[in-house]
């Protein structure tokens, strides 16, 4: 009754005030009412530029400012994305994001964008602005593909050379920084510390490799730009200017770039020197073979300047230590759920290093046969626009859109795939078997519209054969030495995520446990 009577006072008073207002004043009033509803409904739709209208999805009700929604997307990003998916079904939307919109697409399109060149789909373009280079100092990231080229001529045409020296390098560290006795341990400290000096084996050589400047530089370096980027794409852009500011990572950024320039320069000269040795007819010894020295001979001058190779070198530990880390990391914690796979997957380990040795022990086993003979583990690892783009369908792509595919929950639909959603890791490897003509498909490494986690297309992630190598040469040596599991009471650590970007909880721990030599023979 109470309730009754104040609402009707309550519209008393509305009809009471309104009453009151003069012409100019309701004119004023119905002015801004009807731009507050043009900007509320007119910011539903992104227009395609051809007539089609993609709706924007997540708006909670018509009057629910897009701000609002930027903000709901920065940490309910999956969840958005998943109801997204499963309202659109096969048709395009808009997520709304700080930084800049996604135009989320259903696979059918995946074929089609596959095979665009680079003018008109540019991945480097979109990870980049990811990145917010203005800030974080990555434009190098688009600025030219020498490291991309470097990848593509030099790394994947030598692959398994350059692998075995990780794996030389792996040998060495291994022994400094795997625990010693039984107990529980960080294990994201660990992989972080191994991979770390073996990328950089290969990309810088032997002694800068074998610096703890540089070591911890290439880890930590990944950390504060992530959390740099990350910290910013949680605000518009004109907020930028100030924000960058007052985050103690970007600072940290800047210092690690500094370090890095030195590095460079330092490599740089030596690799002249020797050069200049060799011009002169002076017998040297044979130069170490790097991922630098060959970005050195074939980059334009502006390229090669230690203030612009620098941070290109910073960019491939970007790219590569973060995601071969957390890699490994995942597949160890999908091990610890699921520990009925470690026997198939110690039996396939052990059995080969009972055979042929650890990798790289005996001369006459490379360091290829070793991987390639890892098929049940190569099967547990498996488990931006620049123009406008006209598609097939009549849906245009306007130049800057971010394009993305939503992989994972078409990988987990249950209309797609049988079975979806069960923990299967030796799907691939029955693939693989069941036919002559596939023994050499569904391998970790290869793109396919089924699992985008490399990319797809001509433009899929160029080092991912080498991380594949790293994660299996860490995986195997971890599985025949210890036994893994998580600490007594716990189960796997919670996954964080910030937009669309997943982080797994550093401070997490397992318990690890030397395996006795009669338990490796006896396998």
């Amino acid at each position: 009754m109470e309730s009754s009577s104040a609402s009707a006072g309550l519209k008393e008073n509305m009809i009471d005030v309104a009453a009151r207002l003069t012409d100019g004043q309701k004119t004023l009033l119905y002015f801004f009412s009807l731009c507050w509803l043009v900007v509320v409904l007119g910011r539903r739709f992104r227009r395609s530029g051809s007539g089609d209208e993609v709706p924007v999805f997540g708006y909670r009700s018509m009057l629910e400012p897009s701000f609002v929604l930027r903000a709901r997307f920065a940490f309910g990003a999956k969840s958005m994305i998943r109801a997204g998916c499963a309202k659109m079904k096969d048709q395009p939307f808009v997520l709304r994001r700080w930084s800049n919109d996604v135009l989320c697409l259903p696979m059918k399109y995946l074929d089609e964008l596959r095979l665009k060149p680079v003018s008109q789909v540019n991945l480097a373009a979109a990870q980049a602005s990811n990145f917010v280079p203005q800030w974080t100092c990555l434009h190098v990231l688009t600025s030219s593909r020498l490291h991309v080229e470097v990848l593509k001529q030099k790394l994947n045409p030598q692959l398994f050379h350059f692998v075995a020296l990780a794996n030389e390098e792996l040998d060495l560290i291994w022994n400094l920084e795997m625990p010693k006795a039984d107990g529980k341990f960080y294990p994201l400290d660990i992989l972080q510390k191994l991979v770390s000096p073996i990328s950089s084996r290969v990309f810088l050589g032997r002694a800068t490799c074998r610096d703890p400047r540089w070591v911890r530089l290439a880890i930590d370096f990944t950390i504060d730009a992530f959390l740099t980027a990350c910290t910013l794409n949680l605000f518009p852009y004109w907020s930028h200017f100030i924000i960058a500011r007052l985050i103690p990572a970007r600072r940290r950024v800047l210092k690690h770039l500094r370090v890095a320039e030195n590095t460079v320069r330092r490599l740089s000269q030596e690799h002249a020197a020797v050069k200049e040795a060799r011009d002169r007819g002076e017998e040297i010894g044979e130069e170490e073979d790097t991922l630098l020295n060959w970005m050195l001979d074939n980059g334009s001058p502006s390229e090669c300047v230690p203030s612009e190779m620098g941070p290109r070198q910073c960019a491939l530990t970007l790219g590569s230590i973060h995601t071969t880390t957390l890699t490994t990391l995942q597949l160890l914690y999908d091990l610890c759920d699921h520990p009925e796979w470690f026997p198939v997957l110690r039996e396939e380990i052990d059995s080969l290093a009972n055979e042929l040795g650890g990798p790289g022990e005996k001369p006459s086993v490379t360091t290829r046969e070793w991987c390639n003979r890892l098929e049940k583990l190569d099967s547990f690892l498996r488990l931006l626009v620049g123009q406008d783009v006209n598609l097939r369908d009549g849906l245009r792509l306007r130049s800057g859109t971010i394009i993305a595919f939503p992989s994972c929950e078409y990988q987990f639909n249950p209309d797609k795939y049988r079975d979806s959603t069960s923990f299967d890791p030796m799907r691939s490897y029955r693939l693989r078997r069941s036919s002559p003509d596939q023994r050499n498909n569904h391998r970790a490494g290869m793109t396919h519209p089924t699992n985008l986690t490399f990319g797809y297309g001509n433009q899929a992630c160029t080092g991912r054969h080498f991380a594949v190598a790293e994660v299996k040469l860490i995986v195997a040596r971890l599985l025949h030495e210890y036994d893994i599991e998580f600490v007594p009471g716990q189960s796997r650590p919670r996954t964080f995520h910030i937009n669309e970007i997943s982080f797994t909880n550093p401070y997490a721990k397992l318990m690890m446990r030397r395996r006795r030599r009669k338990e490796v023979l006896s396998c």
